[in-house]
């Protein structure tokens, strides 16, 4: 879509779900708008589709567990070690506790993982080590998270704004030849969302750059009447 494309959030943006096919069990294919087109899969149980009052899809990842998964393979693009990145995505959790919010890495070993205690929390991983970073609160609704990551500063958002509350100081992680998850730890059972993932023009992203506090602040702004907060 080149509209989509053009769009100045969208510059160096790697991966995006809608969800808009609002319907598909386990297994089924979910697109990706972004151009790299990652190959992504539902998995789980039971599979709940639904839309908010405004009309936004969301998949309600209630089973033990749901979550969405893109291949190893497919995901190169995403393993990201020196380079700058950054993750939105609305989510939610019906539970406390540890829950995963999206992860390319295993703890202490490789990769990174962005999950909630419900305190959001960022690590980033290489081989025996690893580097925290924790932010605001996911709640019961949907909440805009986000995360970037420029050189070894993390910062974590919430709604928008700037809720980083501890730091630690990012070295590279370890290269991870890994799926990405949504809604659940590398080992597919442990710490599900069990919760709701929105769509649309709300859905998981993931960019190839650091986003700008500004630039969080406008996602949460242009994005907010969808999910009537």
């Amino acid at each position: 879509m080149r509209g989509f494309d053009n769009h100045s959030i969208n510059s160096q943006l790697l991966y995006a779900l809608s969800l808009e096919e609002m319907t598909g069990a386990a297994g089924a294919q979910i697109y990706d708008r972004a151009k790299p087109h990652h190959t992504s899969f539902l998995r789980g149980a039971t599979i709940a589709w639904g839309a908010l009052a405004s009309g936004l899809p969301y998949l309600d990842l209630t089973a033990t567990p749901d979550f969405i998964d893109c291949p190893a393979a497919d995901t190169a693009d995403l393993d990201f070690m020196a380079g700058d990145f950054s993750i939105v995505l609305w989510a939610s959790t019906h539970l406390g506790g540890d829950r995963m919010l999206v992860c390319r890495g295993l703890l202490d070993t490789d990769g990174w993982y962005l999950y909630s205690t419900p305190a959001i929390s960022f690590r980033t991983n290489q081989l025996g080590a690893s580097q925290l970073t924790n932010g605001g609160t996911l709640l019961n609704t949907l909440t805009l998270v986000g995360v970037t990551r420029i050189l070894a500063s993390v910062r974590i958002f919430v709604n928008g704004n700037d809720e980083t509350f501890t730091t630690g100081t990012h070295i590279a992680p370890a290269t991870a030849d890994r799926e990405l998850h949504i809604g659940v730890a590398d080992d597919e059972g442990a710490n599900p969302l069990d919760g709701l993932i929105a769509g649309g023009p709300c859905g998981p992203r993931i960019w190839g750059r650091g986003l700008s506090p500004a630039e969080h602040l406008s996602i949460f702004n242009s994005e907010r009447h969808w999910i009537g907060v």
